[in-house]
């Protein structure tokens, strides 16, 4: 099956008009796109019910440098204001296959990503998920199933599959289980002080501060990840994307909007936590632990540190990200909730949905590899 066979004429997406009488649609591909990400995105960043700092204007546009198709920004306006905003990209599936709509950059970097709604007007995330949809065959973009992207795609594109593929993880601030995760933490220190374990915990957010940290960090992790196959590795392990945290945790930083918790044994790092903040929001970005020292859990210290530094600085509510939402984890010990993260799929049209999901389910069959027999 090839995408060029499906060529039957099939009703469009709702007309604009239809949605919201109001706001201002503007779509923008290339270099073009990147300038809207600008002071206008970043104020409607924080009206976001739990601001995104991965979704502020200094992270897209470092993230812009990895995209492997072309940056695609949909902004709805009124009265010169931002109020809806997507930060995307629009690539081929495959050799003369569909034109994909995804967000911006690779999966790696992307953490819990969402279309951005002003909350007085609501109607703008189907305005802009709409106009995106309509640059070109299909949306494939993971999203939270709370979030804005997710209520938009309702009311565009009813005929959407979104399969739940994870979880992330929430806690408000201060967390639940403050007192308990001190606690916790407290009685780990003094357990590792009777082994004769000397155990100080420290939190960079100067930006001269935390370039070296960040550098801690990345021996912590190259060291721990080194074998694993999977993204978790991509944080440290090339040196690609070692400059490039390296360049976009600095240039967050000079905005105050990092925090960077270590934990130090015996004048070692053992373990670190990167969060970030914009506005009321915090995002725990990358956790690493360094095993086998007189501390049981240094990464449950790392994570408190963390979250209890953003907290102080303004985060009414943390996103902890994916995974790791194991009942004796550090999430769950502040009290995180659980929040279902969708992988959503919504072809152009109704009658396009089932032959694209078809011609997608081959082309993953076709290209997976085949088991070895030993």
């Amino acid at each position: 099956m090839s995408a060029s066979a499906v060529t039957s004429p099939q009703p469009a997406l709702p007309p604009l008009h239809a949605l919201s009488p109001n706001p201002r649609v503007q779509v923008a591909a290339g270099p073009a796109a990147i300038s809207l990400l600008d002071a206008r995105w970043d104020v409607l960043v924080g009206r976001q019910a739990l601001p995104n700092p991965t979704l502020s204007a200094t992270w897209l546009r470092e993230v812009a440098r990895w995209q492997s198709g072309t940056p695609l920004v949909v902004i709805a306006e009124e009265g010169g204001d931002l109020v809806g905003g997507a930060a995307l990209e629009v690539r081929h599936a495959a050799r003369h296959g569909p034109r994909l709509v995804t967000w911006l950059g690779p999966v790696a970097q992307q953490f819990c990503p969402d279309i951005l709604v002003d909350p007085e007007h609501p109607g703008a995330g189907e305005l802009v998920l709409a106009a995106a949809l309509g640059e070109a065959d299909a949306l494939t973009i993971g999203v939270s199933a709370s979030g804005e992207a997710a209520r938009a795609l309702h009311a565009v594109a009813p005929w959407h599959s979104a399969p739940v593929t994870g979880e992330r993880f929430i806690v408000s601030c201060p967390p639940p289980r403050l007192e308990y995760a001190r606690k916790r933490a407290a009685y780990e220190v003094r357990r590792a002080a009777r082994l004769g374990g000397e155990v100080t915990v420290r939190v960079a957010a100067d930006p001269d501060d935390v370039a070296p940290a960040l550098v801690r960090l990345f021996r912590i992790h190259r060291d721990r990840w080194r074998d694993r196959p999977d993204e978790t590795p991509r944080f440290a392990t090339s040196r690609a994307h070692r400059l490039w945290n390296m360049r976009t945790v600095a240039a967050m930083a000079a905005g105050g909007n990092v925090r960077i918790a270590e934990v130090i044994e015996d004048g070692r790092a053992v373990a670190g936590a990167v969060g970030f903040l914009h506005g009321t929001g915090g995002l725990a970005h990358t956790q690493a632990v360094r095993i086998g020292g007189k501390l049981r859990q240094p990464g449950h210290l790392a994570v408190l540190a963390c979250v209890e530094a953003l907290a102080e600085a303004g985060a009414t509510a943390v996103d902890l990200c994916y995974g790791s939402g194991e009942p004796s984890g550090p999430k769950a010990r502040l009290g995180a909730v659980s929040d279902p993260i969708e992988l959503v799929f919504a072809a152009r049209t109704p009658h396009l949905q089932r032959p694209y999901l078809a011609l997608r389910r081959v082309r993953r069959a076709v290209g997976r590899p085949r088991s070895r027999r030993s």
